[in-house]
């Protein structure tokens, strides 16, 4: 059992969901030091500010990049009960790194967010355009993110967090959408396998 969640796939999507959790913290503080630091643009601003950009789109494509590695080897999954919850529980890792990422990537607490009912991670300072993140919410808010994940790719959808802005909406939905065909395949290929044996 421990194997199974071990496994190469479940890891790389924790370690995807670990590093955004971390990292986010230091892109928030980055942002508002350049803006408060920076009155005119300059060559170390631009040069720090195109390198996060850079780490942020990595971190971004990270969890997908995870995805595409384990539907290259569902094949090989399909043919195992251990393979297919590897693949479930690793689409809902990558899922909920994505949801945390969309949550928390969001400058101002006062803007909508793309999810309502989510913890919210920043607290306000003295001047209004900025906001610092609050470390102590970082873990409820990636549990917020993992529960919400779970709750979609079962589709149970109990609604006291949602999607409310067209890309969180867009992800949601391809989350829904692999989750149903990832268990209709699945599930008829193990017992197709097993009747012919």
């Amino acid at each position: 059992m421990l194997r199974l969640f071990f496994s190469n796939t479940v890891f790389l999507s924790l370690l995807s969901l670990f590093l955004i959790v971390i990292f986010q913290p230091f892109f928030d503080w980055y942002s508002s030091w350049v803006l408060n630091t920076f009155t005119e643009k300059t060559w170390l601003e631009s040069t720090l500010t195109s390198f996060f950009n850079i780490v942020n789109a990595l971190l971004i494509l990270f969890p997908i990049y995870i995805i595409l590695i384990g539907l290259y080897k569902y094949p090989i999954a399909k043919r195992s009960l251990k393979g297919i919850v590897n693949l479930y529980i690793s689409v809902i890792l990558v899922f909920s790194s994505i949801y945390f990422f969309m949550n928390t990537n969001e400058f101002s607490p006062t803007s909508d967010r793309p999810f309502k009912g989510m913890t919210i991670i920043y607290s306000k300072v003295k001047n209004p355009p900025f906001s610092t993140v609050d470390n102590s919410k970082l873990l409820p808010a990636a549990i917020d993110s993992f529960h919400y994940s779970v709750v979609t790719m079962t589709t149970v959808g109990y609604g006291d967090m949602y999607p409310t802005k067209w890309y969180s909406k867009l992800v949601v939905d391809i989350q829904l959408l692999i989750g149903v065909l990832l268990i209709v395949i699945s599930i008829n290929s193990y017992f197709s396998e097993r009747k012919i044996n």
